[in-house]
């Protein structure tokens, strides 16, 4: 067996036997980065059919409200990743909308090859969008960790 599937085992092992796990695997952070494709994707085919009925004279909006759904999917797929363990939040979901960022552009790639200034702007700015997402999502995953923990002090 390769290490990869030994590590996949061992982490199941972990949570089967009621213990946290520590890290996240590379799986963990490509399950982020599917569904963060998957939702990027979905919202293009959207805003291509609203601009293919004219949906809005003003472009720009839509625009700006891709920008938000991009910081949103970065948010929400690092906040599901990292939320799963115990400590390296932030980090966790910064290393998740990365992972998000690269499958985003796999799946936006141009398939003539053509590289041109607008795509280059739309990469840039889809970064800054995960990033950002990433680094809101890892950051309320660890304030929800701490008060949890704060709360289990009290409990107990």
């Amino acid at each position: 067996m390769s290490m990869g599937v030994e590590e996949l085992k061992k982490g199941r092992e972990i949570k089967s036997e009621g213990g946290d796990l520590r890290e996240p695997y590379l799986i963990d952070y490509v399950a982020g980065g599917a569904l963060s494709g998957g939702m990027a994707w979905i919202w293009s085919m959207f805003i291509n059919h609203l601009i293919n009925i004219e949906f809005l004279e003003n472009k720009e909006v839509l625009y700006l409200l891709s920008i938000v759904f991009y910081i949103f999917i970065a948010f929400l797929t690092s906040f599901l990743v990292s939320k799963r363990f115990d400590r390296g939040h932030v980090l966790i979901g910064l290393k998740t909308s990365l992972f998000s960022w690269a499958t985003i552009i796999f799946i936006y790639i141009p398939s003539g090859g053509d590289i041109s200034k607008a795509t280059i702007l739309f990469y840039s700015t889809l970064f800054f969008c995960m990033i950002l997402g990433g680094y809101l999502g890892g950051n309320l995953s660890k304030q929800i960790f701490q008060v949890d923990v704060r709360n289990r002090g009290k409990d107990g």
